[in-house]
């Protein structure tokens, strides 16, 4: 098993990420995450969409220190795009009041 394959399902175990919810935001057949953890092999692309929503997810809940509903993937790609220009550094006071107006459309705080 290669250190990144190990590394991500590491993850998934660690954050408690849901197959379901990992399959629908990655664009893959549940099935598919349960044979990336047995460690068969996947089409590289269908890896590379795994392995990089994963990354995605840990970066937004650890920064966001909370963990967000994973079934709107609209939302999810909002909060990671948020989180990704906050980790740039960009216009901060604004993005402030986006986590706020966000944080409140989607009850993260309630």
């Amino acid at each position: 098993m290669s250190d990144k394959r190990k590394q991500t399902i590491d993850t998934i175990r660690a954050l408690g990420i849901k197959k379901a919810d990992l399959a629908q935001l990655a664009d893959i057949k549940p099935c598919r995450i349960s044979e990336y953890f047995r460690g068969k092999p996947l089409s590289a692309e269908k890896t590379r969409r795994l392995e990089s929503t994963v990354e995605n997810i840990a970066k937004v809940w650890i920064n966001l220190g909370i963990k967000t509903d994973l079934s709107d993937t609209e939302g999810f790609a909002r909060l990671l795009a948020h989180v990704e220009r906050s980790l740039a550094g960009e216009h901060l006071d604004e993005i402030a009041a986006e986590t706020q107006s966000l944080a409140a459309r989607c009850n993260l705080f309630s």
